[in-house]
């Protein structure tokens, strides 16, 4: 009886040790990462944006202010030289010096505030003048 349950666990051990080797093995071909696998697939009508963020200024959607530019599916700039993040709801935008950059969810993108400001967004980090 002890005999049959060191044979069952060492052939459990097996099993497991080459299903491991196998999962390391794929991952390892594919290259792919988690996130890549979860992400949702684009809109219709959308391509998948290329990995490294290679798209140019020419393939972004242009939004609805002169100079901005829709974000990907994922949220992120359109282009590298798109690196303003504008919330069309408050006409706020914020540059990457800006204190709230990174937890601000864009809805448009803009190359420099100064383009934001001519469409007639103020900048998300303005604080009104302090009461004297």
């Amino acid at each position: 009886m002890v005999e049959q349950f060191w044979l069952w666990a060492v052939v459990a051990i097996a099993v497991v040790t080459l299903l491991v080797y196998l999962g390391r093995r794929s991952r390892a071909r594919d290259r792919g990462s988690v996130a890549d696998a979860l992400a949702p697939p684009p809109p219709p009508g959308r391509a998948p944006a290329p990995a490294g963020g290679g798209t140019s200024a020419a393939d972004a959607d242009t939004g609805p202010y002169p100079g901005s530019a829709l974000p990907r599916p994922d949220g992120s700039a359109p282009a590298p030289d798109f690196m303003v993040k504008a919330d069309r709801a408050a006409m706020r935008y914020h540059t990457p010096a800006s204190p709230g950059f990174l937890d601000a969810a864009a809805d448009l993108w803009f190359r420099s505030g100064e383009e934001a400001e001519a469409a007639g967004f103020a900048p998300g980090d303005a604080r009104p003048p302090p009461e004297v």
